[in-house]
């Protein structure tokens, strides 16, 4: 299949491609070229295209997941594909999209299409629902990658249109899915998340948390809920993929945080599985009452990347650097943040064996923080277990209030409580390991290098602290391993003789 090009400022007759390619000059002909691509002629995915583009910018409205404009004329990224931007390409959400396309749900320049659009978008709900979860797995998309190349979000523009509407705003680079998926040397800026206030100015409705890049291994509901018939044991995403091609964050970064309109939570860059609900009918998205089951990656890993924000946003915004979930082993190495809330975020579902290491979290309140909520669908079962911390560089913005940490592990307080969830078996430093936490500008009172609360098995090894930084806060911990005495004198003899 030939590749697909997208340029600037061709007059000639458009196909897309290499020698009469796709040239549009506004969001809706860009949106119509890059739609129609994404089905066959009997209104099933395309699959293994390569879409490439020229320098310049290309305007989007984008495309939303789900409510009443997630229509199938949207442009989104068919199964397997790549979308490969040159080092000049920018594509831009349209400022002036029309009122009539501003809706209450997550908008995305790109989002990845799901298994179940190519039969209850074209009248074949009985051959849905006759699908297998086996045909369904079969399908997967795989090695999904968008490379290269710079997505303007527009959030300050844009955000001042949805704030008279009293919806949320929250505007995405997008999702990919499958096994493998990545992202590549994007560059992601102007971007921000906003949740309506009320006159009292407090945020209300739903929630506007923003995952800016994201991957994962299926997405919507309908597909969730049928591969979560099958064992998750057996069923592994990316299972038969090396570990360079699973699901991954390279060469990322981010910036020109809008911090005035922003004032929900932002995970820059995050990778998950998939969590459905195996007894819901195939017709129905999702029930709160039915059971859950997890699916993981074999592993996934987010290297290289970088999130810069100026100077005046570490203690008044919500943007967290990365996140791993439903991964079996995970690795976050060798990026940065600099005034970020947080480096690293995790709270929900099941996290498992995220080695983060040689990182640098500049200017921050919180360097890693392995939480379990207290809610969340199937928060009975959270568990967040087998992590290490390591050679990493904190950098604190001082301030008095003790609800952070270097590191930060907090197994949230659950009503009614239930057995089933653990937090543990977590490793911070070591000799030869240590992570070095220092203030960076005036110290503070609360902030804190170690805090856990109601954890278990933390193995807590040789650091480095900086003067006047309360060192390690336990509170409620289980089988806490630290130095003795003799191993301190032995590691300090080493260090002066």
């Amino acid at each position: 299949m030939d590749d697909i090009w997208f340029v600037k400022d061709f007059n000639g007759v458009q196909k897309g491609t290499k020698d009469n390619p796709f040239s549009p000059k506004t969001a809706q002909e860009y949106d119509a070229q890059f739609a129609s691509l994404q089905f066959d002629a009997d209104g099933w995915h395309v699959r293994n295209r390569v879409i490439r583009y020229g320098p310049g910018e290309f305007l989007t409205w984008g495309c939303y997941e789900f409510g009443d404009f997630a229509t199938k004329d949207r442009p989104r990224i068919g199964p397997s594909w790549q979308v490969l931007l040159s080092p000049d390409t920018v594509i831009s959400l349209d400022p002036n999209l029309p009122d009539s396309y501003i809706g209450n749900w997550p908008l995305r320049v790109y989002t990845s299409a799901s298994q179940w659009q190519q039969y209850l978008w074209w009248g074949r709900e009985q051959e849905w629902i006759d699908l297998t979860p086996e045909q369904l797995w079969a399908g997967l998309s795989e090695c999904q990658l968008v490379k290269g190349g710079t997505i303007n979000l527009n959030f300050e523009a844009l955000a001042q249109r949805w704030m008279t509407t009293g919806w949320r705003c929250c505007l995405s680079a997008g999702l990919l899915q499958g096994h493998g998926p990545a992202w590549e040397d994007v560059h992601v800026t102007n971007f921000g998340t906003h949740k309506p206030t009320g006159p009292d100015g407090k945020p209300f409705g739903p929630s506007a948390e923003n995952f800016p890049l994201s991957l994962a291994g299926a997405v919507d509901g309908y597909d969730r809920n049928k591969l979560a018939k099958l064992d998750p044991t057996k069923y592994i995403f990316s299972a038969h993929l090396p570990d360079e091609k699973c699901p991954h964050h390279t060469g990322c970064s981010f910036s020109n945080y809008n911090e005035i309109e922003s004032n929900d939570q932002i995970s820059c860059h995050t990778i998950t599985g998939s969590i459905g609900q195996p007894t819901v009918h195939p017709l129905s998205a999702g029930d709160e009452t039915s059971p859950f089951v997890n699916h993981y990656h074999k592993y996934a890993y987010q290297q290289n990347n970088k999130v810069d924000l100026p100077e005046t946003h570490a203690l008044r915004n919500l943007v967290q650097g990365f996140t791993i979930y439903n991964t079996l082993r995970g690795d976050v190495s060798k990026n940065l943040t600099r005034n970020c809330q947080a480096f690293y975020y995790s709270d929900f579902f099941q996290a498992k064996a995220v080695d983060v290491h040689d990182n640098e979290a500049l200017r921050t309140l919180r360097g890693a923080c392995w939480f379990l909520s207290d809610g969340g669908p199937d928060s009975e079962h959270f568990s967040s277990v087998d992590h290490k911390f390591r050679r990493n560089k904190v950098t604190f913005v001082g301030m008095d209030v003790d609800y952070h940490g270097g590191v930060f592990l907090w197994n949230i307080d659950r009503k009614p409580p239930s057995p089933d969830r653990y937090l543990g078996r977590i490793t911070i430093g070591g000799e030869g390991e240590e992570n070095d936490f220092s203030f960076d500008g005036p110290p503070g009172t609360g902030n804190i290098a170690i805090h856990a609360i109601n954890a278990d098995r933390v193995t807590i090894g040789f650091n480095k602290y900086g003067d006047k930084l309360r060192e390690i806060v336990l509170t409620n911990c289980t089988n806490v391993t630290r130095p003795s005495l003799w191993q301190r004198f032995v590691y300090w003899l080493k260090r002066v003789v």
